[in-house]
This record gives C-alpha cells, sequence and structure tokens, in this order.
C-alpha cells in the first residue's frame, strides 16, 4: 500500500469514528499530507454503503493482489477475514498458514480449532466476531512475514 493509500485510509477510519461519535480529532502528519497533496486520485478507494459491502469491495482488491509477487506467486488463493463485519471483538492474526491457505478461511488449522474453544468458552461463536489476518497470503514454509509483507 503507497503513503497516500496509507493515509487515506487512516484519515477515513478517523472520520468514520468522529462521525458514529467517537475518536479523537483527525490529525495527520507533514509527510502524509505531502503525499496526499502529490497523489492524483483516480476513484475512491472505498464504495458507499454498509460495513459488508466496503469490506466486499476490499475482499474482491486483495483476491487479485500482487504487491508481493513472491507472495502471489505462491499462494493457492488470498485469505480474508470472516465473521461479522459489525463485531465488536476482533481476532487478528499473523499470517495463513497452509490449511488456511488450501480452505481460503483465517484459523482453520489446529490454532483456529482452539481459538474457536476461546470464542465459546466466552459463550461466543466464530459468527459473532471477525477473524483476519495481518498478511492475506501464505509466507513461503510457514515463515514469519517480512515487515514489507505487513505494510
Amino acid at each position: 500500500m503507497s503513503d497516500f493509500q496509507s493515509a487515506l485510509v487512516s484519515v477515513l477510519g478517523t472520520l468514520e469514528q468522529i462521525r458514529d461519535g467517537g475518536g479523537r480529532r483527525p490529525r495527520a502528519s507533514r509527510h502524509a499530507l505531502t503525499a496526499l497533496h502529490r497523489t492524483p486520485v483516480a476513484a475512491p478507494i472505498f464504495a458507499t454503503g454498509t460495513k459488508a459491502d466496503r469490506l466486499a469491495e476490499v475482499h474482491a482488491r486483495v483476491k487479485t493482489c500482487d504487491l508481493c509477487p513472491h507472495l502471489a506467486q505462491s499462494r493457492t488463493q488470498t485469505v480474508f477475514g470472516i465473521g461479522h463485519p459489525d463485531a465488536e471483538l476482533m481476532f487478528i492474526g499473523e499470517a495463513p498458514g497452509a490449511d488456511e491457505d488450501a480452505q481460503g478461511e483465517p484459523f482453520v488449522g489446529r490454532a483456529g480449532q482452539l481459538l474457536t474453544k476461546i470464542i465459546e468458552a466466552i459463550q461466543l461463536t466464530r459468527n459473532d466476531v471477525y477473524i483476519a489476518n495481518v498478511v492475506k497470503c501464505r509466507p513461503p514454509q510457514n515463515r514469519n512475514p517480512e515487515p514489507d509483507e505487513i505494510n
């Protein structure tokens, strides 16, 4: 994601929080403002509509992402988030493993079974929470994601 896109995502998130009655006033670094002024915007990044609509649009973009060519070549598919778009609780993993890459869903292997038990222990189901990973493609040999992949 470019500096411009990162800045725009941050600004949009802050504005949504303010609109919904929470959050602090938006602030941007000089670096972010400079990037915003230098980069023309061809099309909106997010669709209007519900969170589910916006997540669907982001999911469609992630499916064809090739910003990390080595990950895009080695993956079976991208692994996007699942669960309730308006969940009050979100679980975020580091990166998909082999089971997740095969099924296209986060936390379905052994760690996912443990996560499901933890969720059920607090009287919720996987459909009540949102589950995702920082990185949407499985790193080769289940290695930890590199900083540039996380970005």
